[in-house]
């Protein structure tokens, strides 16, 4: 597992996980079990609170893998535009930063997909910053 961090894009800071196991399929596929939702639900256009809830926390955490851009992400998981997806990880942030429980759920998704602490608060920490 390698974590590759690099400040050389714009203001902020940029980086990614770089780790061949971690994939959208498997973020999908965790988040939905922790959500109690259908894969397929998060993929799909529903708009039902515990899919909308589910679907943001998966925006977030795909933004950490190699390659992925708002719009790819937002296209591919839900069929959402690029503002929705930056409206979806201020809304995770938010009830991050806000709310102990959520925090702690998003806490053992992260440590279930072996995304270390450092990188995550990094990742948080640019998107704050936006």
């Amino acid at each position: 597992m390698e974590t590759r961090i690099s400040s050389d894009i714009a203001p902020g800071i940029h980086f990614r996980v770089t780790r061949l196991d971690l994939t959208v399929s498997k973020i999908v596929s965790h988040v939905a079990r922790e959500f109690d939702v259908s894969k397929t639900d998060i993929m799909s256009p529903s708009i039902s609170r515990s899919v909308t809830e589910a679907r943001q926390v998966v925006h977030l955490f795909i933004l950490l893998l190699p390659g992925y851009t708002l719009k790819q992400t937002g296209k591919e998981i839900g069929g959402r535009d690029h503002s929705s997806v930056i409206y979806s990880i201020k809304t995770v942030i938010g009830l991050y930063d806000t709310n102990p429980n959520y925090r702690s759920r998003i806490n053992s998704i992260r440590s279930y997909l072996n995304i270390s602490e450092s990188t995550f608060k990094l990742h948080l920490i640019k998107w704050r910053k936006q």
